[in-house]
């Protein structure tokens, strides 16, 4: 599967030429058309496009290149590729109703993940510091972990990074 992040020299005129794009449903659904072959019409004609990664992203391949779904459809309505990453607000990787994407930086995107398993507190950025027995609130920003301060219970942490 080649670079499905790094933008090919597709266009939104031949993307558009070749898939229509459903905002409300987030579907890819391949195009007929004269200038495509034959055997193009009959097997691919208004069927949904592309195929689920196992981690739920839809994949589509246009003339042997993958894309990414969600960055394609940021390309079909603003006529450009994303500068930065496409986050599924409901962090379904398969939902690309255009409503459910948004350009993100990686650190935005992070922050719209789900909680690790193992977390306790049940609030991002808080953990337990066994030695003191508090709740210790920390950010991550530029590659950099910081420290907020230590509280006596989660939900007093947290109220300190809403």
């Amino acid at each position: 599967m080649s670079d499905l992040r790094k933008p090919k020299k597709l266009t939104q005129k031949y993307l558009q030429e070749r898939l229509k794009y459903n905002p409300r449903t987030g579907n890819f659904i391949w195009k007929s058309s004269s200038k495509m072959t034959k055997d193009w019409n009959t097997r691919y004609a208004n069927k949904v496009a592309g195929c689920k990664t196992p981690d739920g992203y839809i994949v589509i391949c246009i003339d042997g290149n993958d894309y990414l779904a969600h960055r394609l459809a940021f390309l079909w309505t603003e006529n450009l590729w994303p500068k930065y990453q496409i986050d599924h607000i409901d962090r379904n990787t398969s939902n690309n109703k255009w409503s459910n994407l948004r350009q993100a930086t990686n650190s935005q995107n992070q922050f719209n993940c789900k909680l690790y398993e193992n977390n306790k507190t049940g609030f991002k950025g808080i953990h337990l510091d066994n030695r003191s027995k508090t709740y210790h609130a920390q950010i991550s920003a530029y590659g950099k972990r910081i420290r907020i301060g230590g509280f006596s219970t989660p939900n007093e942490a947290n109220l300190i990074l809403v």
